[in-house]
């Protein structure tokens, strides 16, 4: 079941293991970054000024990137 609902979604999400892996780690770790400046800069508006800002916005960018050129991948006829 786990992993039938994993392929699916491996499948819609237009990645293998690895590259769908790498994100999701890359991303974990940001918002966890994201998540702790945030705290500071709410004790400290001098510190970390919109960096959670910054950080979300580059990885909806970098999603929105990645999920065009799966789409554009799955949109091009098959070359032999």
């Amino acid at each position: 079941m786990v992993l039938s609902a994993s392929r699916q979604h491996l499948k819609a999400a237009g990645k293998s293991y690895v590259p769908h892996g790498t994100f999701a780690l890359k991303a974990g770790i940001l918002l966890f970054y994201a998540g702790f400046t945030s705290i500071i800069h709410a004790i400290v508006p001098a510190w970390y000024p919109f960096k959670a800002r910054d950080i979300t916005r580059a990885l909806a960018e970098e999603s929105q990137r990645q999920e065009a050129a799966a789409r554009a991948k799955q949109t091009l006829p098959n070359e032999r």
